[in-house]
C-alpha cells in the first residue's frame, strides 16, 4: 500500500517536474502515518472512556432450575424474553398510527432506552434505524468461550474498581408455582411468583415476564413506562409512576406533570389539567406535545383563541406531526373556519396519506363545507386501506343522506353493520334516515338499538334530525331519559 501510494506520488511529481521527489514523497508519507496513529489513539481513548464510564445494564442469562427440557426454557430464553418485553413497552408508546417503523423485520440484542428529551421526537429504534438520545441500554451478554469485548470492557472496570451494571436472576418451578428471583444493580431485589397449572403455564411465564420487564423500567427508565401505563389507561399505575418521578426524578418531572395532566383531563378537571401542563413547561418551554395537549384542553372549553396559538407554537416545534396538523383542522372546523381547516387537514395527509384518521377527518370537513363528492372520494380512499371500517362505511352512509340519496345511505349503513352488528352510529344514522322519511316504528327500532349499543345521549341530545322528529312523535321514553341524565359537553368524533 505505502510503495503504491509512493509509486503513484512519484508520477505525480514527475509530471509537475518537481525536484527531490522521493526524500518528500517519504517525508508525506510518513506525515500521513503520524497522524493516523495519533487520530486512532484519540478514538480509542475516547471510546474506552466512554464505555467505562458507560451506565449501561448488562442482562445475564437466568440461572435456572426444575424446568423440563419440553417446556422450552432456558436461562438465556428467559433473558430474551425480558429483553423482548422491555423492547416491545418501548416501542409501544411510540408505535404511531401511521405503522412508521415496521420493527418486525430485525432481531435485535440491544435495548436503548431514551432520556429526557421530548419523547414525542424521541425514537426507540432497532439495527438499521438511527438512535436518538440514549440514557442506559440493556445489552445481551453472548455466551461463548474466548476474550470479547464486553469482557475486556468489564476487566477495565474491574482495575478503575467500578461496579458493572447487571440484570440477572433466578428462575425456577416450585410447588406448582413459578418463581423469579430477579436482581437489578443498584436496586432491591424482587420475587416474583405465579401458581400456574399445566394447561397456564405460559400464561403464567408471559405475566411473570411482564413484570420483570416493568420493574426493570421502573427503576432504569420510569418515564417510558409512565407513557405504556397511560396509554393502556392503566391510570393508577401511571399516576404512581408519575408521582415517584415527581419525587425522585428531576430527568422525567415534565413527562409527570405531562400525565397526570391528561388524567385530570380524563376525569373531566379541565383546571387542574391545565396547571399540570404548565408545570411542565416550566420544566422544558420546547415540548411540543404539552402545547397540544393544552390546545386540546382549550378547544374542548371553547377557548378557540388560545388554542389555536398552541396548536401553532406545537406545530412550530415539531412541524411534520400530522396529529398537530389534525387537531388544528378539528378546532378550526369548530369554529367554522373551513378553509383553514381544510387546509391543515390536507397537510396531515400529506405527511401521511395512508392513515386512515386523517383521511377520515379531511373528509368529514369536506362533509361540513357541503363538498359531498369530494368527501366520498376520500372516504373510498380509506376502505382501499382498510376495507373491513365499519366506521367509513358509515361515513359515507351520512354523506348520501346529506344528498338526500337514502337508498345508498340504508346500503352504507347496514354494510358498516354487516361488518359490526353493535356499532351504534350506524343505527343512528338508519334511525335519521327513518326520521326524514317519518317511518316512527322503524326510527324507533334503530335508536333504541344506537342506545342499546352506547350511542351517547350527549350526541343524541345535539342531533337536530332526531330531536326534532323525538318531539315530533311525542317519543315521551327518550324525552324522559335525556331529562333525567345531565348532558355534558359534546366530544367531536369522525
Amino acid at each position: 500500500m505505502k510503495q503504491a501510494i509512493k509509486t503513484y506520488l512519484i508520477k505525480l511529481s514527475n509530471w509537475f517536474n518537481l525536484n527531490n521527489i522521493e526524500e518528500n514523497t517519504n517525508k508525506f508519507l510518513n506525515l500521513i502515518i503520524k497522524l493516523f496513529s495519533i487520530l486512532a489513539f484519540i478514538v480509542i481513548v475516547i471510546i474506552t472512556i466512554s464505555t467505562i464510564n458507560d451506565e449501561s445494564y448488562i442482562i445475564k442469562p437466568f440461572h435456572v432450575t426444575k424446568f423440563s427440557e419440553e417446556s422450552g426454557v432456558s436461562g438465556l430464553v428467559v433473558a430474551n424474553s425480558i429483553n423482548d418485553k422491555i423492547n416491545e413497552i418501548i416501542e409501544g408508546y411510540y408505535e404511531s398510527n401511521d405503522n412508521e417503523y415496521d420493527t418486525s423485520k430485525t432481531k435485535q440484542k440491544i435495548i436503548k432506552i431514551p432520556s429526557d428529551n421530548n419523547l414525542q421526537k424521541e425514537k426507540v429504534v432497532l439495527d438499521e434505524f438511527t438512535l436518538i438520545q440514549k440514557r442506559r441500554a440493556l445489552q445481551m451478554e453472548i455466551e461463548g468461550i474466548g476474550v470479547n469485548f464486553n469482557s475486556f470492557i468489564e476487566s477495565l472496570q474491574h482495575l478503575i474498581g467500578k461496579q458493572q451494571n447487571y440484570v440477572s436472576g433466578d428462575i425456577a418451578i416450585i410447588d406448582s408455582s413459578l418463581n423469579l428471583n430477579l436482581r437489578l444493580t443498584g436496586h432491591r431485589p424482587i420475587v416474583l411468583n405465579k401458581p400456574f397449572q399445566k394447561t397456564n403455564f405460559k400464561k403464567a411465564y408471559n405475566s411473570i415476564i411482564q413484570e420483570s420487564a416493568e420493574y426493570i423500567l421502573e427503576n432504569l427508565n420510569p418515564a417510558n413506562l409512565l407513557y405504556y401505563y397511560y396509554k393502556n389507561e392503566r391510570d393508577k399505575d401511571a399516576k404512581r409512576i408519575a408521582y415517584k418521578i415527581l419525587i425522585s426524578s428531576d430527568i422525567d418531572i415534565k413527562h409527570s406533570y405531562n400525565i397526570l395532566g391528561q388524567l385530570a383531563n380524563k376525569q373531566g378537571d379541565k383546571k387542574l389539567a391545565l396547571i399540570m401542563y404548565n408545570e411542565s413547561l416550566k420544566h422544558d418551554s420546547n415540548f411540543s406535545s404539552v402545547y397540544n395537549n393544552i390546545a386540546i384542553c382549550q378547544s374542548e372549553i371553547k377557548d378557540f383563541e388560545n388554542a389555536v396559538l398552541n396548536y401553532k407554537k406545537a406545530i412550530k416545534l415539531e412541524n411534520e406531526n400530522p396529529s398537530y396538523h389534525k387537531n388544528l383542522s378539528i378546532c378550526f372546523a369548530k369554529q367554522n373556519k373551513l378553509k383553514e381547516a381544510i387546509e391543515e387537514a390536507k397537510y396531515a395527509v400529506s405527511i401521511n396519506k395512508y392513515n386512515t384518521s386523517y383521511l377520515r377527518n379531511l373528509a368529514t370537513i369536506y362533509r361540513k363545507d357541503s363538498m359531498y363528492d369530494d368527501a366520498i372520494k376520500i372516504y373510498e380512499e380509506c376502505l382501499r386501506i382498510d376495507i373491513n371500517s365499519a366506521k367509513t362505511y358509515n361515513n359515507i352512509a351520512v354523506v348520501y343522506q346529506k344528498k338526500m340519496d337514502l337508498k345508498n345511505s340504508y346500503s352504507y349503513a347496514n354494510k358498516s353493520l354487516s361488518i359490526d352488528s353493535t356499532f351504534s352510529l350506524a343505527y343512528s344514522t338508519i334511525a335519521e334516515n327513518y326520521a326524514i322519511e317519518k317511518d316512527s316504528i322503524k326510527f324507533k327500532k334503530n335508536l333504541t338499538l344506537a342506545l342499546k349499543y352506547k350511542y351517547p345521549l350527549q350526541r343524541l341530545n345535539v342531533n337536530k334530525i332526531h330531536m326534532d322528529y323525538i318531539y315530533e312523535i311525542g317519543y315521551d321514553s327518550i324525552i324522559n331519559l335525556l331529562n333525567n341524565n345531565p348532558i355534558n359537553s359534546n366530544k367531536n368524533t369522525n
